[in-house]
């Protein structure tokens, strides 16, 4: 019970950070009504605030089951001692989603967002705009779902992450920092494809 906890709850803020960069992506791919059809279909909603639910979460994990790994629950004895107070113990947990596919809980959020673009009849390409986890993220479930993706990184972003991204199939787009624009810049790039 107080592993599902922990793995619902990290679950849930997976879906809450990832959803906004793949709604924003969705939206730039094709500004079409059709597209924004698509995308309300695929993500529950045209823009902006997600709110999830027990059955939400519990759907997305069906969803993702199969494309994930189970990572596990940790304590640690000496934190909680740590933490103890006045009103007795405390016990942590921890999820240790740096166990997961590309080191990180993002995965789970693109990946259920991928899930539900291509039930909802979305072909891509996908489009996001990030310079580390959630890069890799989409590109490995853009892979996963054999789409296309592209993700803009600044040219900042450390080299691993962009090699990262490159190894999962997706084209690296570089911008400059001071001139990344991620709304004008996936727009530009939706129209070139």
């Amino acid at each position: 019970p107080r592993a599902a906890a922990a793995f619902l709850i990290c679950l849930t803020l997976s879906l809450a950070l990832s959803v906004q960069s793949f709604i924003l992506g969705t939206q730039l791919l094709a500004p079409s009504p059709k597209s924004a059809k698509v995308r309300r279909q695929a993500t529950g909603l045209s823009m902006g605030h997600y709110d999830p639910s027990l059955q939400s979460v519990q759907e997305a994990h069906a969803r993702i089951k199969d494309h994930i790994h189970l990572t596990p629950v940790m304590t640690c004895g000496a934190i909680d001692r740590m933490a103890a107070g006045e009103e007795g113990e405390r016990e942590f947990l921890f999820k240790c989603e740096n166990l997961q596919k590309v080191g990180a809980f993002k995965f789970r959020g693109a990946t259920n967002a991928v899930c539900k673009y291509v039930e909802a009849g979305g072909k891509g390409p996908l489009v996001t705009h990030s310079s580390g986890n959630h890069a890799q993220a989409l590109a490995l479930a853009a892979k996963q779902a054999q789409m296309p993706a592209i993700i803009v990184m600044p040219d900042n972003a450390p080299k691993v992450k962009v090699n990262a991204v490159k190894e999962y199939g997706a084209t690296v787009v570089p911008c400059k920092v001071s001139r990344c624009r991620p709304n004008r810049d996936h727009l530009q790039l939706t129209r070139q494809t």
